[in-house]
């Protein structure tokens, strides 16, 4: 699967909840859904790294979740399994490390280059999370297990 193909992916339904339920306009709301379907690519290939998204994509990520069938649809189409959305919790973060939201910032920006405003970290810079950052950890975990 290409990163084209995954961006070309379309859920109007999701979209129009991005809108409503997060008070954006078309535009931010599109670029919310284009940068939540980039984490969902690095997350689909990572090949076994822990990767966590920005808290704006994660607000995404629990708005598709919502639209089960499409969800669980759309994984299994685009990385042939589903991909869990893991809460952060202290334990967790023990077993897992705090670099899951740096490893998802360099990956993306890898794939796909520069990265838009929603992939900016804690510090409203995406920079220092890639960078030397322990504190941007991501709020949530993405694994196949």
């Amino acid at each position: 699967m290409t990163p084209a193909e995954v961006l070309a992916y379309e859920n109007p339904d999701l979209l129009e909840r991005i809108m409503e339920k997060e008070s954006m306009t078309e535009e931010q709301a599109r670029s919310l859904y284009r940068d939540l379907l980039q984490f969902l690519y690095v997350a689909g290939t990572g090949g076994g790294k822990v990767f966590s998204p920005t808290a704006a994509i994660d607000t995404a990520w629990h708005h598709f979740i919502l639209f089960t069938h499409d969800y669980a649809d759309f994984c299994q189409r685009y990385f042939g399994r589903f991909i869990h959305h893991v809460p952060k919790t202290k334990r967790r973060l023990h077993l897992v490390g705090d670099g899951s939201l740096r490893n998802a910032i360099q990956t993306a920006r890898a794939v796909f280059g520069p990265l838009g405003q929603n992939w900016t970290g804690k510090h409203g810079d995406g920079e220092s999370c890639v960078t030397d950052c322990t504190q941007c950890g991501g709020h949530t975990n993405c694994q196949d297990k």
